[in-house]
C-alpha cells in the first residue's frame, strides 16, 4: 500500500520536486558552510602569507612601509580569529592582508630607483 503511494507520488512529479528543492537547499547550504571553513582560512592565510613574501622581497619594509605593516597586522588578527573559529571574520581579514601586501608591492615597484 505505501509502496503505491510513493509511485503514485514519484509519477505525479510532486515528491520528486520535493526532493529536488530539497537537494538544492542542502547544496546551496553546503556551498555557503565550505566559503567559512577551517579549510578556507587556510587556504586564505597561505595566500596572504605569500603575497607579504613577495612584498618583502621587493624592499617593501623600506619603500612601503604603512601598506606593509598593515598587512602583517592583518595577517596576525586573521590567524588569531581563525584560531576561535570566526571563520567568516578571519577571511575578511586575510583579504584584506592581501590586499595591503600587494599595495606594499605596487607601491615599493613604482618607487624610482634613485630613491632606493
Amino acid at each position: 500500500m505505501i509502496e503505491g503511494r510513493v509511485f503514485a507520488a514519484l509519477s505525479n512529479g510532486s515528491l520528486a520536486s520535493r526532493a529536488g528543492r530539497a537537494a538544492v537547499l542542502c547544496s546551496s547550504l553546503a556551498l555557503a558552510c565550505a566559503a567559512c571553513s577551517p579549510w578556507s582560512a587556510a587556504v586564505g592565510a597561505r595566500d596572504a602569507q605569500l603575497a607579504l613574501q613577495e612584498a618583502e622581497r621587493a624592499r617593501a619594509g623600506e619603500l612601503a612601509l604603512y601598506e606593509l605593516t598593515l598587512a602583517r597586522l592583518y595577517l596576525e588578527k586573521a590567524r588569531e580569529e581563525a584560531s576561535e573559529a570566526h571563520y567568516a571574520l578571519a577571511l575578511r581579514l586575510l583579504q584584506r592582508s592581501e590586499e595591503s601586501a600587494h599595495a606594499a608591492l605596487t607601491r615599493a615597484e613604482r618607487t624610482p630607483r634613485a630613491a632606493r
